[in-house]
């Protein structure tokens, strides 16, 4: 309904006007658009006073048939991929690289848990507690600066593996080491740096992965997967640290991060170097 009702006013620009008459069967459609898009009537009106809006909304799902500017006519369609499990057949590297994905997003599980145990053993104040989540918001954020330059003469793969060396670094000094304040900072900004190095390698590196028919399938395997172990990892979490302790939490995430680590180190091959080596 938003969206009819911006295409409704005067502010909106359909993108076909500027795309030209051949460049997508969009502008096939884009008269229609252009008459909605720049119809005399006050934005208002058409939010509360007006059938347009549904109207507008019915035409632009019918528009959304169209590929994006630029496209051909034979791609404008909907391209046939291979389904999911032949995805991960055909691409034993995906496949490898969904593995990673799918254990360092268990590894998470953690994370909701570190807080409430740092809070068990420290007197933590409101201003101690702002204190450390400064440092680690700071190092989420700062260490895509280092990363990125990494990552653009590297590979995401070496991001990830960095990242994950750091994050695992994190969790063994928290089970190993005295906890203290200074320590709570030090762990909170490494493991910072780690969960957010390990998101901007996964992320990105799927986009790597096969072509661009492929892309949109490998994304929403690798996501699906991701975002299970995401889901179930908390619940088992709970499970252990009400039963054994917060500790035995943290030993389940090393490992899995160790998992992930040499599966990513010994099986899976940076796909950017695969497809610089593709003929042309």
């Amino acid at each position: 309904l938003l969206a009819g009702c911006l295409a409704c006013s005067p502010l909106s620009v359909p993108r076909s006007f500027f795309s030209g008459p051949d460049s997508c069967p969009l502008s096939d459609y884009s008269f229609i658009y252009v008459e909605l898009a720049f119809l005399p009537a006050p934005l208002p009106f058409c939010c509360f006073g007006s059938p347009l809006p549904p109207l507008a909304s019915c035409f632009l799902c019918f528009l959304a048939r169209g590929g994006e500017p630029g496209c051909s006519r034979e791609d404008a369609g909907v391209p046939a991929v291979a389904s999911d499990s032949a995805l991960v057949r055909e691409d034993p590297n995906f496949a490898n690289f969904m593995l990673c994905c799918a254990i360092g997003s268990f590894a998470l599980m953690s994370n909701p848990f570190v807080i409430l145990y740092v809070g068990s053993e420290l007197s933590l104040s409101g201003h101690k507690l702002g204190v450390i989540f400064f440092f680690f918001n700071m190092a989420r954020t700062s260490v895509n600066l280092v990363l990125g330059p990494v990552a653009d003469r590297k590979g995401f793969r070496l991001v990830f593996i960095l990242s994950g060396a750091i994050w695992a670094s994190a969790m063994i000094a928290l089970v190993v080491a005295p906890m203290s304040y200074v320590l709570a900072i030090l762990f909170f900004i490494a493991m910072g740096a780690g969960v957010a190095g390990f998101r901007m390698s996964t992320n990105n590196m799927v986009f790597e992965f096969g072509d661009a028919a492929q892309r949109p399938m490998h994304i929403a395997v690798v996501k699906s997967v991701a975002e299970l172990s995401n889901a179930v990892g908390p619940l088992i979490a709970g499970f252990v640290a009400d039963t054994v302790s917060y500790k035995s939490v943290f030993i389940i995430s090393i490992l899995c991060i160790a998992s992930a680590l040499h599966v990513m180190y010994t099986r899976v091959t940076d796909p950017r170097n695969l497809r610089s080596h593709k003929p042309i």
